[in-house]
Formats: C-alpha cells, sequence, structure tokens
C-alpha cells in the first residue's frame, strides 16, 4: 500500500513540476518585461526623427494602460504630421524593439525591428536621433 502511494505522490509531484515549467515557459514575454527594460527607459517620452521622405518621419515612445507603446509618424508640410500608426512594443531578448507600424493608409501593417545603439534609433539603415521630450499625440489631437 505505501509503495502505491508513493508512487502516486512522485507522479504528482513530476506533474506539478511539469506544469510549473511549462506554465512560466508560456506566460514570459519573448524576452525581458518591457517597463524593466533600460532600452526602454531611454525610448520612453522621447520622439525620435530623421529626414528620410517629403519632411522626415519619426518614433514616439509612450505608455498607454501600462502598455509600451509605439508611434510612427510621416512629418508634413504645413501640418506636423500627416500620417500616424501606433503600435505594441515588444523588445525581445536580443535587445531588438519591434513594432508593427502601418506605413501607408491603404496597406497591412508590417512588423518591423528597430535597435538603439549609442543613443541612435535604427531601422535598418535609417537613422533616428533622440530630438524633442514632447508628446507628439497633442499635434493631433489639438491640445
Amino acid at each position: 500500500m505505501k509503495q502505491k502511494k508513493r508512487g502516486f505522490m512522485k507522479k504528482t509531484l513530476i506533474l506539478l513540476l511539469v506544469f510549473i515549467f511549462m506554465f512560466t515557459s508560456c506566460s514570459s514575454n519573448n524576452g525581458q518585461n518591457t517597463f524593466e527594460n533600460s532600452i526602454w527607459d531611454e525610448l520612453n517620452g522621447k520622439e525620435w526623427s530623421s529626414s528620410y521622405g517629403f519632411a522626415g518621419e519619426g518614433y514616439y515612445f509612450y505608455e498607454d494602460n501600462r502598455m509600451a507603446m509605439c508611434m510612427f509618424m510621416v512629418y508634413g508640410s504645413g501640418v506636423p504630421i500627416i500620417h500616424d500608426s501606433h503600435s505594441k512594443v515588444l523588445i525581445d531578448d536580443e535587445g531588438k524593439i519591434v513594432v508593427s507600424i502601418m506605413f501607408d493608409a491603404t496597406k497591412d501593417d508590417v512588423e518591423i525591428d528597430l535597435e538603439l545603439i549609442d543613443g541612435k534609433l535604427y531601422h535598418g539603415d535609417k537613422v533616428y536621433l533622440h530630438t524633442l521630450d514632447r508628446d507628439p499625440r497633442t499635434y493631433i489631437n489639438g491640445d
């Protein structure tokens, strides 16, 4: 009888450990928690701009309801922003910043990787410099 009880307890313990392992593995964020990440600390609340395109383009990183977010902007001439797209932000284990951006209102979102290296934000060969510590969403909302 004791032998059966030990076998049952051993199986139960193994199943419990497997369940805990699976739960912690599945609940991970494919990387670090964005809010506890030094990369996010450097991005959050800042606008990063480049002169690519007609009037340029940029990214603004912010928090919304405890979610890390990014706004991609196409700057205009005569108006501050002619196109914007918002995305959740994921920072993976290698430090890549993953966002899903709609570059054109007629097309689907495109997932892109950004990298922050030596105080500069890179999207492929495009370089974005930290330009402002203000929220460009106020341009759109008219605040």
